[in-house]
């Protein structure tokens, strides 16, 4: 049987000086690896096999019969890895947290495990029956991020 933090190693290891990161990778107990990639730059199907057959070369066949599936992240994906986030600065987002906030916004900044997110809502003002909007820069750590997606508009 295929281990799956051993692999994790190996994909990593094999894309040291790409542009290209594992954004996850699924391992079933029949031996059927699916790799999901991204880039800095996005990730082709070219970009796909070439990593498929790049990694195949370096699972021996001989141990383990295996079915390997490579693909790219893709835009729907939630965002996992603190390089998407980096990736994405300047788009729109909607995550929620682990403490329960959902929050929609603009990816600012993203850096040191740690990303900003530009909030802006409408709230009545004191006193009176206007509203008013409010921007705000919110900071929160990846790792308090439960599920963040970016909002595709066209």
């Amino acid at each position: 049987m295929l281990n799956k933090k051993e692999l994790e190693i190996q994909i990593e290891n094999l894309l040291i000086g790409s542009d290209k990161f594992l954004v996850d990778l699924k391992l079933s107990t029949s031996n059927v690896i699916q790799v999901f990639l991204d880039g800095d730059k996005g990730v082709t199907i070219d970009d796909c096999v070439e990593f498929s057959r790049l990694l195949e070369e370096n699972i021996d066949r001989e141990k383990e019969d295996f079915e390997l599936q490579v693909s790219s992240a893709g835009i729907d994906a939630p965002l996992r890895n603190i390089r998407q986030f980096i990736k994405n600065i300047g788009r729109s987002i909607m995550l929620r947290t682990s403490d329960g906030i959902e929050l929609k916004g603009i990816i600012r900044s993203a850096g040191n495990n740690e990303i900003v997110v530009e909030n802006t809502f409408t709230q009545k003002k004191p006193q009176s029956k206007k509203k008013e909007e409010i921007t705000e820069q919110v900071k929160l750590e990846i790792q308090n991020i439960l599920s963040a997606k970016i909002i595709i508009s066209f």
